[in-house]
């Protein structure tokens, strides 16, 4: 059962994943469900949040570490992609970024995939506005960090079921800057038969 890979017991585990199954469970556009199931969904989040790694790592670093790229790279989930800025390797089931758009294909593929980011983008600086502990480095424990961010989702959670608005929201601009940098690879040819497939018109 995929509930002894996380901290949680068999009890909690059942509980979040009852609570967010609704959520997760949503058609796509062709009228077909998602191939991940809520509760694959769920473990693969725990996993992924539960990373050991300081705030001082890169996301890259973290990302190449994570226990959700290894099973990732084991074929465990094989419909779909992930989305990352360009901080991230392309890869075959991780999409980034064009960084030099070279067609029009290649400038809707961009488009598309800012606006898919924006609102996980979106959540994080409003638990930053609200928390303003969130918005600079943690120089804590990264066990304690995680403790401290936790505590931050479940109190934004309770502001948000009681309706209190988020006081000075901050805009947070996707970040770009940082560009991972690596050489061209078959990887790469994923992304432009994805663009070739979808975004060409």
């Amino acid at each position: 059962m995929l509930y002894q890979h996380t901290r949680l017991n068999r009890d909690v585990f059942n509980f979040v994943l009852e609570v967010i199954s609704p959520a997760l469970t949503k058609n796509t556009r062709k009228g077909r469900y998602q191939h991940l199931t809520p509760m694959h969904k769920l473990y693969v989040t725990l996993q992924f949040y539960a990373t050991e790694y300081p705030g001082s790592n890169h996301d890259s670093f973290i990302w190449r570490n994570s226990a959700v790229r290894e099973a990732l790279a084991e074929g465990t989930f094989s419909e779909g992609w992930l989305i990352g800025d360009s901080g991230y390797p392309q890869e075959p089931w991780l999409m980034t970024p064009v960084g030099d758009i070279t067609s029009p294909a290649e400038q809707l593929y961009n488009s598309v995939h800012i606006s898919t980011r924006n609102p996980v983008e979106r959540a994080n600086g409003v638990l930053k506005s609200r928390w303003h502990v969130l918005d600079s480095p943690l120089a804590y424990t990264p066990a304690k960090v995680c403790s401290i961010t936790t505590a931050c989702c479940v109190l934004h959670n309770i502001c948000t079921q009681h309706n209190l608005e988020v006081e000075d929201l901050q805009e947070y601009p996707l970040n770009d800057d940082f560009r991972y940098q690596e050489q061209q690879n078959a990887y790469h040819q994923v992304r432009r038969d994805l663009i070739e497939r979808h975004f060409t018109r």
